[in-house]
Order: C-alpha cells, then sequence, then structure tokens
C-alpha cells in the first residue's frame, strides 16, 4: 500500500523522511494487528461452524435411527395385526371344518339308519337265474337280451359292480 519495502528510520538522517517512514511503520502495524485479530475471530468462527456442523450431523444421525425405529414399530404393529386377523381367520376355518365333519357323521349315521333302497332291477338281478341255470334248461341257445327305449338294460349300478 504504501511500498513495498520497510524503511529502517534509524538509519535515516533526514527528519521528514524519518517521519514518514515512522508514520508508515505505525499505520503497517495497526493494519497487522488488525487483520491479525480479523484472522484470529475469523478462526474461531471457524472452529465453531465447525462443531455446530458436527452437532447437527450427530442429530441428524439420532433423528435418523429414530425414525427408522418407529417405522419399524408401526410395520411390526401391522405385521402383528394382520398375523391377529389371520389367526382368527385360521380359527373360523377349523370351526366350519369340525362342524362339517360333524354333519357328515349326522348324515353317515343318518343313511346308516334307513335300510338300503335298490331299484327294482337291481332286486330283480338277484332273483333272476344265472347262465349256468339257463344252459342246462336250454342246450346251445342263449336267451335274448331286450333293450331299446322302453326295455333298458337290467344290469347293476356302476356303484355296486
Amino acid at each position: 500500500m504504501y511500498g513495498t519495502f520497510l524503511v529502517n528510520c534509524q538509519s535515516i538522517d533526514n527528519p521528514p523522511v524519518k517521519r514518514k517512514a515512522l508514520r508508515q511503520n505505525t499505520i503497517l502495524a495497526r493494519t497487522n494487528a488488525a487483520h491479525t485479530a480479523k484472522i484470529r475471530s475469523l478462526e474461531i468462527q471457524i472452529s465453531n461452524l465447525l462443531s455446530e456442523n458436527l452437532s447437527f450431523r450427530d442429530t441428524i444421525i439420532h433423528l435418523q435411527v429414530e425414525l427408522d425405529e418407529s417405522r419399524q414399530r408401526a410395520i411390526l404393529q401391522d405385521v402383528t395385526g394382520i398375523q391377529r386377523q389371520l389367526e382368527e381367520k385360521m380359527r373360523e376355518c377349523v370351526e366350519i371344518v369340525a362342524q362339517l365333519g360333524s354333519v357328515e357323521k349326522r348324515s353317515r349315521q343318518h343313511r346308516s339308519a334307513q335300510p338300503a333302497r335298490t331299484s327294482p332291477d337291481a332286486r330283480e338281478w338277484r332273483t333272476r337265474a344265472t347262465l349256468s341255470e339257463i344252459l342246462e334248461t336250454q342246450p346251445g341257445h342263449l336267451p335274448t337280451i331286450v333293450e331299446g327305449k322302453h326295455f333298458p338294460r337290467r344290469t347293476l349300478e356302476y356303484v355296486k359292480l
């Protein structure tokens, strides 16, 4: 600002030049002190901002952990609720199956209490003569099979075969 070199005031014999050099030195010393104080102040401010930044990062980490835990708790509560509902539905299904089993047992008991109904054709089948008996009475001839619209086939039901 005032020069790039410092002048040694003791080696100067000229009083006006000496005064000017002293004034420049004092101005430079004041400016230097002011700048040094400003630098220290800025370094302190940087240190405070860095510590505040670390504090904020720590707070962010804690809040993220808390958020994750609350989400996990909410999910766990939802899963627990769904599990309870599913268990209730399973109990209902088991009760329905048990009721169906008791209804089936009752229907079996009801069927076994009633005599078995057979069709008239099935009853006739049992009373008919066997093939060997027919061949003994009419050697060489087989009986005719009568079937058609008015004469349906007289055989046992597929269940009884």
